[in-house]
């Protein structure tokens, strides 16, 4: 019985605070790295897309958990094709999230690599 009160108080409380910090958080990186100075670089561009990425996968991940809370029923059960879209939203933004960090980590190194590289050259 108490672990049933734990978990709504979980998804009562957690999910609309990820969705209110998560989305004012990415909103803010997003304001940061689109200014001027920024926009040049591919780093930035890269975390700009990851920015929008990542608000979209919690909105998709949380509106799943809030629904059950609120109506007591599985979003997933309402039609395959509502499954379906949510399964594979949720799993192509979230593979998608890691890869940009990936070629963010490759962009940094490259760019790191060419700067020593230079700097040797002279």
């Amino acid at each position: 019985m108490w672990h049933q009160l734990v978990r709504l108080s979980f998804v009562r409380i957690f999910y609309p605070c990820l969705m209110i910090f998560g989305t004012v958080g990415n909103i803010l990186c997003l304001i940061i790295l689109l200014r001027k100075r920024f926009r040049h670089q591919s780093t930035c561009q890269y975390l700009c897309v990851l920015a929008v990425i990542d608000i979209l996968f919690i909105y998709t991940r949380s509106t799943r958990y809030l629904y059950r809370y609120i109506y007591n029923a599985d979003l997933r059960n309402t039609s395959l094709w509502i499954c379906r879209s949510l399964m594979f939203f949720s799993s192509t933004l979230s593979h998608l999230a890691s890869w940009i960090l990936v070629i963010v980590s490759f962009d940094r190194y490259f760019m790191i690599k060419n700067l020593f590289a230079r700097r040797d050259a002279n």
